[in-house]
């Protein structure tokens, strides 16, 4: 499985550190330097994906706004706008965008659509109505980490909960996912760390994108066996500036090594 780091604006170096590179929509419409690092990197031959900062803003950049930056910078993926626990506004969303993506001369990126509801079983039937468009309209099927308040509420920590709920949920998906296999099947952000390890069950998930590493180290919170299961910090990657990067670097091999199979703390020993 790839994996991307999702940086700071202040260390986007750090993105050699993963397999693509994951470009935040809200920055690049605020920061030229932001957006160019993009432009450049798609040109130099890296995979590009575009998110559209719904987590990191509550609600995502509008549809023309999207399109106008993925004209710009080219991305290889794109996420349509989704909107957090609202299947039916998110899958006419993705309706919306793609139509409109694909009337947009120079538009070539591949569309991802997020899985969205505001219980499990929504959550469930938004996968298999996303796997109802076209592939011009919705190309790949990403999960994230929905918190639902009847499920998993015995767990103290967030974290712990969120993983749990997806992971359910890719079972769910894996015991249907030939009649799915038209699609391609993305992880979008993480519960805990643990995800690293846990995503490695499901063969048919392609890749994964997180800014948990550098979150974590901004707050001086190394990745370790014990709190993987069920640790994810509050905060956004936006403004996290590094005196040493140390930390983020370690933190990123350790996501590294387990999503490639390997044991971090074996290795780290």
């Amino acid at each position: 499985m790839l994996i991307s780091h999702v940086v700071p604006p202040a260390h986007l170096y750090l993105s050699d550190l993963g397999d693509y590179d994951f470009c935040l929509a809200h920055l690049a419409l605020k920061d030229a330097n932001y957006k160019q690092f993009f432009i450049d990197r798609k040109k130099q031959g890296r995979t590009v994906y575009m998110d559209n900062g719904v987590w990191e803003r509550g609600v995502p950049i509008e549809s023309e706004q999207m399109i106008e930056l993925a004209l710009e910078i080219q991305p290889d993926y794109v996420y349509a706008p989704d909107y957090m626990n609202d299947m039916y506004k998110t899958i006419l969303s993705v309706g919306f965008f793609g139509r409109k993506a694909n009337r947009t001369p120079g538009f070539t990126s591949k569309i991802i659509g997020v899985a969205q509801g505001s219980n499990f079983k929504e959550w469930f039937i938004c996968v298999g109505r996303l796997a109802r468009f076209p592939a011009n309209v919705c190309d790949t099927i990403a999960i994230n980490t929905l918190l639902f308040p009847d499920l998993y509420a015995e767990e103290e920590h967030e974290g712990a909960r969120r993983t749990k709920a997806r992971l359910k949920l890719l079972h769910q998906i894996d015991q249907v996912h030939e009649s799915l296999s038209h699609k391609r099947f993305y992880a979008t952000g993480f519960g805990a760390t643990i995800d690293a390890k846990e995503l490695l069950q499901f063969p048919w998930l392609t890749s994964v994108d997180t800014a948990i590493a550098c979150i974590m180290a901004s707050q001086g919170i190394e990745i370790t066996e014990e709190n993987s299961t069920y640790f994810k910090p509050k905060g956004i990657i936006d403004n996290i500036v590094f005196e040493d990067d140390s930390l983020a670097t370690r933190n990123m091999d350790i996501l590294n090594t387990w999503i490639k199979g390997g044991d971090p703390f074996a290795i780290l020993v």
